[in-house]
């Protein structure tokens, strides 16, 4: 579980003065900013968070995401080389296909079909049941695992971007299984859906990656989604994109 002070560092990071009133009998914190309420439940030594949006950001995202089709094509051409050698690995690995789809939800709730690579070795699926990886995870080959940790299996997903289903940079898509868990519990997680998602985000360069076991991370990780709508731009967009190369081979969160 978050502290308090935790909180306060994400809800405060654009400096803003914070307004604390503290509700005892309903065992609520609210903290007040301009545009924005969030309320805090205190349970003991836990807090739960509920994040409400006063003031949704009116903002064109018709350019967000930070590169036009014709640049990914030669982002593919470019990096053909490295995703036919990766194909290889995949296909040698363990039986089954090179590619991994799912259905997602991207701009305004449309559900698309989202490529990978294939990181697991093939299982029956449980209908209803999204299984998320675990450090360790048997089914996981091991070229999977370095795909998975360097972020290297999102790579066909270019041909999403291609498609006008997704953009470079966004709010990473998640299961539909999981949006509609999470739409109940998260105020303010459906709007991640007013713009494209993305191959990759604010949330995973901020080490908002792999399991959410509980849903505090995913809470974190919405609130990052919901920064980069608010403040996004094209040098936003560029930080991004150069910090998941960077940090694609060097962080642990994603397995």
């Amino acid at each position: 579980m978050r502290s308090l002070a935790d909180f306060l560092a994400i809800f405060s990071e654009d400096k803003a003065r914070l307004y604390i009133i503290v509700c005892d009998d309903a065992h609520d914190i609210c903290i007040y900013r301009k545009g924005f309420s969030i309320v805090l439940r205190y349970y003991g030594a836990a807090l739960m968070c509920r994040r409400t949006c006063k003031e949704a950001p009116e903002r064109d995202f018709s350019d967000a995401g930070g590169f036009a089709p014709e640049q990914c094509m030669q982002s593919m051409l470019a990096l053909s080389p490295l995703m036919l050698g990766i194909a290889v690995c995949v296909k040698c690995s363990s039986p089954g296909p090179v590619f991994f789809r799912q259905r997602r939800k991207g701009l305004n709730g449309r559900t698309f079909s989202i490529y990978k690579f294939r990181s697991m070795r093939i299982r029956a699926p449980e209908q209803g049941v999204v299984r998320q990886a675990t450090r360790d995870d048997p089914p996981i080959t091991r070229v999977g695992r370095f795909l998975r940790r360097t972020s290297l299996d999102e790579l066909p997903q270019f041909i999403n971007v291609l498609r006008g289903e997704m953009s470079v940079v966004g709010p990473r898509p998640h299961a539909i299984e999981h949006d509609d868990l999470y739409r109940k519990q998260i105020s303010g997680y459906m709007d991640r859906y007013r713009i494209k998602p993305g191959i990759t985000g604010w949330a995973q360069v901020n080490g908002h990656r792999g399991e959410t076991e509980r849903v505090e991370k995913m809470a974190a990780r919405v609130e990052h989604d919901l920064y980069y709508l608010r403040h996004w731009s094209f040098a936003l967009d560029l930080r991004i994109v150069f910090a998941t190369i960077l940090r694609g081979f060097v962080g642990t969160q994603a397995y």
